[in-house]
C-alpha cells in the first residue's frame, strides 16, 4: 500500500521526471500545500533529492512532538488503526455528504477549519467538496505514528525527516495561516528554522503581515 515513504521515494522523482520531460527545463519550482510541503522537506533534506530550483510551503507542519492539537488530533487514530485493511479511509466521501449542509454562517465551533466567513456560500460547499480526497491507510497510519510518537521519519527508520531539515539548501519561503490549527505558526516555523537554506523567508498570512483577514488551513 503507498506510505508518505512511498510518496518520496517513487512518487515524487517520477513526478520531478514528468514535469522535465514536458517543460525541457532541467529543474522545477516547487508550491506544496500541506503534506505537499512535507513531502518537498523529506525529497530535499533527508533523502537528498534534487532537480528543485526553489520551494514554497503552504501549511505544512514539520514536527508533532509540540504540536498543541496533538491530542486532539491523535483521537482518530483508533478508528485508523482498526480499519488498516481496507485501501482507503473515506474522507471524500465523507466531505462530499456534509457539503450541502455548508452554510456560511454555519456555527463557527463546527467549521473553524475553514474560517467560514472567508468563503461565500456556493464557495463553502465546493472548498468542502473539493478538498478532501481518499487517503491510503498506509499514509493515514504513517500519519497517526507520528501523531501519537511526536515523530517525523520513514516507517523503516532509514529516514529522519525532521532531522534531514538542516540538509535543505535550496532558497525557500515558509507559509502558514495566522489561524492554522493543522500546521499552526509554531509547528510550520520548525522548518524554516532547522533548514540550511542560506535564502529563506518565513510569512504568517493575517492581520497582523497586512492581510484583511485570519486564515486557517484551507
Amino acid at each position: 500500500t503507498s506510505t508518505f515513504d512511498s510518496y518520496v521515494g517513487v512518487d515524487v522523482p517520477e513526478a520531478i521526471d514528468f514535469v522535465c520531460a514536458a517543460t525541457g527545463a532541467a529543474e522545477v519550482d516547487w508550491i506544496g500545500f500541506s503534506m505537499g510541503g512535507m513531502l518537498a522537506y523529506a525529497y530535499l533534506g533527508a533523502v537528498h533529492g534534487g532537480r528543485v530550483r526553489r520551494l514554497v510551503t503552504i501549511g505544512s507542519p514539520a514536527r508533532f512532538g509540540r504540536h498543541p492539537y496533538r491530542r486532539f488530533l491523535a483521537l482518530p487514530r483508533p478508528f485508523v488503526t482498526v480499519a488498516g485493511r481496507v485501501p482507503y479511509t473515506p474522507f471524500r466521501l465523507l466531505a462530499l455528504a456534509v457539503a450541502p449542509l455548508m452554510l456560511r454562517r454555519f456555527p463557527y465551533r463546527f467549521t473553524s477549519g475553514m474560517r467560514p466567513w472567508n468563503y461565500s456560500t456556493p464557495m463553502l460547499r465546493s472548498a468542502m467538496a473539493n478538498s478532501f480526497g481518499e487517503v491510503p491507510i498506509g499514509v493515514a497510519l504513517q500519519f497517526a505514528r507520528w501523531i501519537h510518537q511526536g515523530r517525523f521519519d520513514s516507517n523503516d527508520g532509514r529516514w529522519d525527516y525532521d532531522a534531514g531539515l538542516q540538509d535543505i539548501r535550496v532558497p525557500m519561503l515558509v507559509m502558514v495561516g495566522s489561524r492554522d490549527r493543522l500546521a499552526p505558526a509554531g509547528v510550520a516555523v520548525h522548518a524554516f528554522e532547522a533548514s540550511g537554506s542560506s535564502e529563506k523567508e518565513y510569512l504568517e498570512v493575517g492581520r497582523a503581515s497586512g492581510a484583511g483577514r485570519e486564515y486557517d488551513h484551507l
